[in-house]
C-alpha cells in the first residue's frame, strides 16, 4: 500500500481517544449536576418565599377576628369604633411616615377617649398597630 493510501486508511479508520471521551461526558454529567442543584436552589427559594407570605397574610387578617365582634358587641358605639377603625386604615394611605405616624398617634388617642373598656382598646389599638407596621414594611 502506498504511504499517501495508509495515511488516508489510518485517518479513516481511527480509533477514538477515550480520554477525550470521558472528558467530554464528565464535563456533560458536571452541567447537568450544576443545572439540578440550581432548579433545587430555586425550588426552595420559592417555597420558602410563599410560606413567608402565608405567614404575612395570616399575622395581617389576624386583626381582623378581634374587630369585627368588636363592632357587634358594642352596638351603642358602633358608629365612633367604625369611624376610628377607618381613621386607622387611613394611615395605610400615608405619603410619608410622618404622616402615618400622626395618623397612628391620633387613633391611639381617639382609642382612650372613645371608651374606658380596656379590651375594646386593646383590639382597636391592636388593629391600628397592625397597619402602623404594615406601613412600615412598605419602606415608603
Amino acid at each position: 500500500m502506498s504511504d499517501s493510501f495508509k495515511g488516508l486508511y489510518s485517518s479513516l479508520y481511527k480509533t477514538p481517544d477515550m480520554s477525550d471521551i470521558a472528558k467530554q461526558m464528565s464535563e456533560g454529567m458536571e452541567e447537568v449536576h450544576e443545572a439540578m442543584e440550581e432548579t433545587q436552589r430555586e425550588k426552595e427559594k420559592y417555597k420558602q418565599e410563599m410560606l413567608q407570605t402565608l405567614k404575612n397574610i395570616e399575622s395581617n387578617t389576624a386583626g381582623l377576628n378581634e374587630v369585627v365582634p368588636l363592632l357587634a358587641s358594642n352596638l351603642d358605639k358602633q358608629d365612633e369604633i367604625l369611624e376610628v377603625l377607618k381613621e386607622a386604615l387611613s394611615i395605610s394611605a400615608s405619603k410619608n411616615q410622618e404622616e402615618a405616624k400622626s395618623k397612628w398617634r391620633k387613633v391611639m388617642e381617639k382609642t382612650s377617649q372613645l371608651t374606658t373598656d380596656i379590651e375594646s382598646i386593646q383590639k382597636i389599638q391592636g388593629f391600628a398597630n397592625t397597619i402602623w407596621q404594615m406601613y412600615q414594611n412598605t419602606g415608603i
